[in-house]
């Protein structure tokens, strides 16, 4: 693979990764901000007006926060995959047997684990987001469900990487 082709590809999985941690940071601040707004009103009786703006900031510090971590994981991950580098060292070196084994079980744990998330995201954006325009008709209905699988992908990714690039270099760097 000659330079022009990795910059290319590298320029593709800085897209992907900058979706990813976009859309699945935008949900997990949210979640965080709701979850505060909620609580505080519930559990401490606090008056809207007052709740609103701290949940907001909660919201998107969570986002903020979520973004960059899952989108440098997902490039991370994107980047030693497509470049053939999944199985090697810091310094370039092929890695054992042993440790390929365990770093492809992991893998394979890790996508599982990031398709139930995505799919927990899909269920909560259908039940709440999409719920209005089910029954609509046949169109509408459509278009609910095509919203609400949009972020599967990419949530997906991010989670995935998350998981994947800690297990390892846990594995390979033997931390």
């Amino acid at each position: 693979m000659d330079k022009r082709q990795q910059r290319q590809i590298k320029h593709q999985d800085k897209k992907i990764a900058w979706l990813s941690g976009l859309i699945t940071g935008l949900g997990e601040g949210s979640v965080a901000g709701v979850g505060l707004i909620v609580f505080l009103i519930v559990t401490f009786g606090v008056a809207v007006p007052i709740a609103l703006p701290i949940g907001i900031v909660v919201g998107l510090a969570g986002w903020y926060c979520n973004h960059y971590l899952l989108k440098g994981d997902s490039y991370a991950v994107l980047n030693k995959l497509r470049l053939n580098q999944l199985f090697r060292d810091k310094n370039g070196e092929g890695i054992s047997r042993a440790k390929k084994i365990a770093v492809s079980i992991f893998g394979i744990l890790s996508l599982a684990c990031g398709f139930v998330y995505a799919s927990l995201t899909t269920h909560a954006i259908l039940t709440t987001l999409a719920a209005p325009l089910m029954g609509k008709g046949l169109l509408m209905t459509i278009l609910a469900i095509s919203l609400s699988c949009i972020p599967i992908g990419f949530t997906l990714i991010a989670i995935a990487s998350m998981f994947f690039i800690g297990i390892r270099d846990f594995i390979i760097e033997e931390r």
